[in-house]
């Protein structure tokens, strides 16, 4: 083989082989420089990112409104309650009617509406009159106050706060009826104490009275008509409804007697003695009366009245006193005088009244 030959064949060889072609193409490219391929990238990650962020921007946005709009019912319902809470109730009524059936709106405006009319308003007054009537009876401040001053202190603490309901009118005419029932006790209290130092039997009755008669209306309010106190004068409020209780129970007992004396007196036996002549009648008179209760008498007497046709009363008698102790089921006959004796009034209408002392404590006033 020639020179030429040989020179031939070993410029083929290196051309053919593999890894010093790639190699010498490797050294035959020329690299990007670093601050070329950055400026190339840059332009396109940069709007990207403008991008991205006004998606993020605008998302947010749009949290942001709809959680405003889904708790502004809420805000303006914890307003209104707040409201209803300080009383402020045509504020809270105006906008319990604009949340329309938002949670228990529709429940709130009803209230709001009670409140402010002439109902809601007493029994608002009525609990602030006895609390304020509790704070001072519960205080102090009397000691040195005679019982009467003291009393009328009380009293008027209530009538300071509901005497002017006494005129106005209610929706529920139950409630205008107990109210003004209950100004009129209040009242009848007050004018007791104008016998307090001068006829005290007659004070300590009517003081009674009118006290029983308020606890029994004060529980009608409490059982009725959903009155509640704080409950700093809770113990106050409960001591009136166990007094209401037992008055109550007491009304029921004398209640009873007294339908069962009803039934006692239809059953009497009038009758008219002439002791005298037929010229000259001279009358006695008797009622005879048999005990169809359940009580026993230890004092039992009647005012007796004569009436002609047209329901007048012509004269008026009084039975003696029967003064044994008239068990049920026993019979008595009682003298009865008149100023009139000349009359034969067995032909007559006769009206009873009775007046009565019980051996367990009920009875009339004499």
């Amino acid at each position: 083989m020639s020179d030429v030959e040989k020179n031939t064949e070993q410029i083929k060889s290196e051309t053919s082989d593999p890894e010093t072609s790639v190699s010498e193409q490797e050294q035959n490219v020329t690299p990007p420089l670093p601050e070329q391929s950055e400026k190339a990238e840059k332009p396109k990650n940069k709007k990207k990112l403008t991008r991205n962020i006004i998606i993020v921007l605008v998302a947010a946005c749009i949290v942001i409104v709809i959680a405003l709009f889904a708790t502004t019912d809420l805000r303006a319902y914890n307003k209104a309650v707040r409201e209803y809470n300080n009383e402020e109730f045509k504020e809270a009524e105006s906008t319990f009617k604009s949340l329309g059936d938002y949670k228990d709106s529709k429940d709130y405006l009803d209230k709001c509406k009670y409140e402010l009319s002439v109902d809601g308003q007493f029994m608002r007054a009525l609990k602030k009159g006895l609390q304020k009537r509790w704070s001072i009876t519960d205080s102090d401040e009397n000691e040195e106050l005679d019982d009467d001053d003291a009393a009328k202190e009380w009293i008027d603490a209530e009538l300071d706060s509901i005497g002017s309901f006494k005129n106005k009118t209610f929706d529920d005419s139950k409630l205008q009826d107990a109210a003004k029932q209950y100004i009129e006790a209040l009242n009848d209290s007050k004018k007791s104490l104008a016998y307090y130092n001068s006829d005290y039997y007659t004070y300590t009755t009517q003081w009674e009275n009118a006290y029983n008669k308020r606890t029994v209306l004060i529980k009608s309010f409490v059982d009725d008509y959903g009155l509640k106190v704080d409950d700093k004068y809770q113990d106050d409020l409960d001591d009136i409804l166990d007094d209401a209780k037992t008055t109550q129970s007491a009304q029921a007992d004398e209640d009873q007697l007294n339908s069962d004396l009803e039934k006692s007196i239809k059953s009497i036996q009038f009758t008219a003695k002439n002791e005298g002549d037929a010229e000259f009648p001279y009358y006695s008179y008797f009622i005879t009366f048999t005990n169809k209760t359940q009580k026993t008498f230890k004092s039992l007497n009647f005012d007796v009245n004569v009436k002609d046709e047209n329901g007048n009363i012509i004269d008026t008698g009084d039975s003696d006193y029967s003064s044994n102790n008239l068990s049920p089921g026993k019979q008595v006959t009682l003298d009865v005088y008149f100023d009139n004796d000349e009359t034969d009034y067995s032909g007559y209408t006769i009206e009873y009244v009775p007046h009565y002392g019980t051996t367990d404590g009920l009875s009339t006033e004499f």
